[in-house]
């Protein structure tokens, strides 16, 4: 073999040993950071996200405990007022409603006088909470 046919032979494997191998390392690199980079945020998310929840599951609850403090007649004029000075106050309760099973009695806003059906709780957790996502209320269907 001549020296031009192994210049000729091994130039090619040269080329790539020294232009696409650094181009490939760097990209394999940008791939693990953006990985990394990802996994850490999704992290942090979830963190946030579990945060919230526990905050507020911790006002439902002080909500629950402030409305089974009242001894009036429930559905009321009064005990409305009542539930609504208790939700005032916290941020992520935006209604406290009355409800045997599946029947509306009265919420802090409307006392219909006969009540109705409302679908079931989304959650529900012992001693009589229930939890309904706002959005699959009738009491925000504009939202």
């Amino acid at each position: 073999m001549s020296h031009r046919a192994r210049h000729q032979l091994l130039a090619l494997p040269g080329i790539i040993f020294l232009v696409l191998f650094p181009i490939i390392l760097s990209l394999w690199i940008a791939f693990l950071w953006a990985k990394s980079e990802v996994n850490n945020q999704l992290r942090t998310f979830a963190q946030l996200a579990l945060d919230k929840s526990e905050l507020v599951i911790r006002q439902a609850d002080l909500v629950s405990d402030a409305a089974e403090r009242y001894q009036g007649q429930v559905c009321t004029p009064a005990h409305q007022k009542r539930m609504l000075n208790i939700i005032r106050g916290y941020l992520y309760i935006n209604e406290l409603i009355y409800a045997r099973d599946n029947h509306f009695l009265c919420s802090s806003l409307i006392a219909p006088v006969n009540g109705y059906t409302i679908a079931p709780a989304d959650y529900k957790r012992e001693p009589n909470v229930s939890i309904y996502y706002y959005r699959d209320t009738p009491f925000f269907l504009w939202l």
